[in-house]
């Protein structure tokens, strides 16, 4: 994308957006497996009644979220910093 003329910024935006999404997808069917698990779990072995704690359920959410995009961020810099000629050299 950067050969193709993508600013730094937009190229970027784009790798948060691409990466965020995945992240997201992955980590919004990973709450949900998991509070179906620990719904099944509780109800059929402990006999317990059914409540949920959203602060629980969304305050790691959040913070896996933000440390996601910090990292696609860093992780990133070095290419969208570098020359399209750089990158698609062999050396």
């Amino acid at each position: 994308m950067k050969s193709l003329g993508f600013t730094a910024t937009r190229l970027r935006m784009n790798l948060l957006y691409e990466f965020g999404a995945l992240f997201f997808s992955a980590t919004s069917l990973g709450l949900l497996l998991g509070w179906l698990i620990a719904q099944v779990i509780g109800k059929e072995v402990f006999k317990l009644s059914w409540t949920i704690d959203w602060s629980r359920v969304f305050m790691p959410a959040i913070l896996l979220t933000i440390l996601c995009l910090v990292t696609i961020f860093l992780s990133s810099w070095r290419a969208v910093r570098a020359k399209p000629r750089e990158l698609l050299s062999d050396s």
